[in-house]
């Protein structure tokens, strides 16, 4: 069995001696590595949680204790999304109940450690615990991803729950996704949505009236984070000021990554010519691209100028024929004259008046169908 001696906050493991310990002591360890030692552990902060958190994805703790706890060997959790956006909240909620509830140790990991001898000592952890990699595609580029995948592999004596936060899940090894025996959940994080942003503000903004326009402009982001809320909420109290003030100096902008995938909802041309005969709805819906706007791609309402493409009906004077055709019009931020809760926007041109709206999600009613 692996014994441990501590050296002032570190630890070793080892064969036997009478000041050593069984197993760890219930607490957060920092893995480290030096020659000659090789690898040890270092006592860092237990992990804490504010007085309140929002959102549901923190109750997710529970299903992941429970199916680790269930299966007789080690379970991977991939957390992928926006930085900011909850994962680390999780995976801390994760870690201090194993600890309360079953006297679980948890150990971080924050360099890119692999091959036999890291696989050796995560073995030689005998007691059940959890291991936490935050930021792993920065930590681990691609050669020392694909090193860690025997020790992910499960066939651990002793029970390990892995737990990966990532921002770009596209950067992670292809033979850890679509593994559950590597990494049995992965759970997604978008943008914070309306209703939690919301309580936030209602919890933290001194002043009361301005939580529309903050909710407002959260909406314009397809990836709006707490972290970015609560900077934004932090500024506007210290000062006083409208989020459009606070926004000229602190470091979140619509310039870097902001936008969203609209359509386009209603065109009414403005003294048109004769032969047109008004926006083409039925051939909007049925043409590839007709109502999509920007031509699919993420808008930024308050950055991006947009070459639109705008189907109208024909009308031919020689025979009568009614055709669908279309023209460019060109709309930029200043164009626009209304914008409403939901991302909701109206253009006004000299040529037209424009109202478009975010892309709902795809519908998959027929698949969940077919699955539940």
């Amino acid at each position: 069995m692996t014994k441990y001696i501590r050296t002032g906050r570190d630890w070793f493991t080892a064969e036997s001696a009478p000041e050593y310990k069984d197993c760890l002591p219930v607490g957060t360890y920092l893995l480290n590595y030096d020659q000659p030692r090789g690898f040890y552990l270092s006592e860092v902060e237990d992990f804490t949680l504010p007085a309140k958190t929002y959102g549901k994805e923190v109750g997710r703790h529970e299903r992941i204790i429970n199916t680790f706890l269930s299966r007789p060997a080690g379970t991977g959790v991939i957390l992928a999304g926006e930085k900011g956006a909850g994962k680390t909240l999780l995976a801390k909620k994760v870690s201090i109940e194993l600890a309360r509830q079953y006297g679980m140790p948890t150990i971080l990991i924050n360099a890119p450690h692999c091959g036999d001898e890291f696989n050796q000592f995560i073995q030689s952890i005998s007691q059940p615990a959890m291991i936490l990699l935050d930021e792993f595609e920065k930590v681990y580029d691609d050669d020392a991803q694909a090193s860690l995948l025997t020790v992910l592999d499960g066939t651990m004596q002793s029970k390990k729950l892995f737990m990966v936060a990532i921002n770009e899940v596209y950067r992670m090894n292809q033979y850890m996704l679509n593994r559950p025996g590597r990494f049995f959940y992965i759970f997604n994080y978008a943008g914070v949505p309306e209703d939690v942003v919301r309580e936030f503000l209602l919890d933290n903004l001194d002043d009361k009236s301005r939580i529309d326009s903050v909710v407002s402009y959260a909406q314009l982001f397809r990836n709006f984070t707490f972290d970015m809320l609560s900077a934004i909420v932090e500024e506007m109290n210290r000062y006083g000021e409208s989020i459009s003030e606070v926004l000229k100096y602190i470091n979140v902008s619509m310039a870097h990554g902001g936008g969203d995938y609209y359509e386009i909802l209603d065109v009414t041309f403005k003294n048109p010519p004769e032969w047109n005969l008004g926006w083409e709805t039925e051939s909007a819906s049925a043409k590839r691209g007709g109502r999509k706007f920007n031509d699919g791609d993420l808008y930024n309402p308050l950055q991006d100028e947009v070459s639109q493409m705008v189907y109208y009906r024909h009308l031919d004077k020689d025979d009568g024929e009614v055709t669908t055709e279309y023209s460019y019009y060109r709309l930029t931020p200043d164009d626009i004259v209304k914008a409403e809760k939901g991302g909701l926007f109206t253009f006004e041109t000299d040529d037209l008046v424009m109202r478009i709206g975010k892309k709902p999600p795809e519908d998959r009613r027929g698949i969940r169908g077919l699955l539940d």
